[in-house]
């Protein structure tokens, strides 16, 4: 739909995917098509076209049933300040709203005070965490995870998370099964890990664990098959796992806050969340 600006709304479209990369890739984020891919599939997005056909700005939103994210509301550089990134917020509420599902998104500093006057309050606090070159020896206790865990750890993650997001575990699983550790005890979840590849750096998380001991443990683990720069979105509330990540040498690139419209309760349990799967993924 064409607008008095000159600026088409459409659908984002599988087509769209390597512009879509191009302009994640001009902002300096980490994802990958692969993760457009995975979003695209499992929910809709918003194209802006500038009048030449330039894609000039898109938005993804995707849901896990009572709860729809927001992510990767981009604009190019040359069509910042014109309102489009409000705009496209606004219709993404519209369209989780639509579907019955309380829109969510974790926002920088700056854009939360973007999102608060549309709505949004806050939940909680994280810190994405960055380091080099971090190795570590894998632990004892916990052991790779194997395709057929992933029906019992889409079942401890949807305990833990609160919300059905099987879809993205399995992408994930696939894509970097050697970050992806379990804990069993008794014959019972306690723990998972999984990760994947970016464009920038290996992404850690998310990470869900019983206990401040058991997330430390993942964290090795998935550390311990990691090179070059990596990226761990976690809660400012775990000291214990922050501190372990400090001990190795990660440092905090930037804060988020988790936020919804409407509440300010979680919807997962944050004590037993130790790390997102990502901003863009929740």
């Amino acid at each position: 739909m064409a607008s008095s600006d000159g600026f088409v709304r459409r659908p984002l479209t599988a087509a769209d995917i390597g512009g879509g990369h191009a302009l994640s890739v001009e902002a300096g984020w980490n994802q990958v098509p692969a993760d457009w891919r995975l979003m695209l599939e499992h929910g809709q997005g918003i194209a802006v076209t500038a009048p030449d056909g330039t894609l000039a700005a898109t938005a993804l939103t995707h849901g896990f049933g009572t709860v729809g994210w927001i992510s990767m509301v981009l604009v190019g550089r040359a069509f910042r300040r014109r309102g489009i990134a409000k705009d496209l917020i606004a219709r993404c509420m519209d369209i989780l709203r639509a579907k019955g599902m309380t829109p969510g998104l974790d926002a920088t500093e700056a854009g939360r005070l973007v999102y608060e006057p549309l709505g949004f309050e806050p939940v909680y606090a994280l810190s994405r965490r960055f380091a080099t070159a971090v190795r570590d020896d894998e632990p004892l206790g916990l052991r790779r995870i194997a395709e057929a865990d992933l029906d019992r750890i889409v079942a401890y993650d949807r305990q833990v998370f609160g919300l059905d997001r099987g879809h993205i575990l399995r992408d994930l699983f696939a894509r970097a099964p050697s970050l992806a550790h379990i804990v069993e005890r008794g014959g019972s979840v306690r723990g998972f890990v999984l990760g994947r590849d970016g464009r920038q750096a290996m992404q850690i998380g998310p990470l869900l664990a019983e206990d401040d001991e058991t997330a430390v443990a993942l964290a090795k683990a998935a550390l311990s098959n990691t090179s070059g720069l990596v990226y761990i979105d976690t809660l400012d509330a775990h000291r214990v796992l922050n501190g372990f990540l400090t001990s190795r040498g990660f440092a905090i690139q930037r804060g988020f806050t988790r936020m919804l419209v409407g509440r300010s309760a979680p919807f997962d349990d944050p004590h037993r969340n130790f790390a997102i799967a990502g901003p863009e993924l929740a």
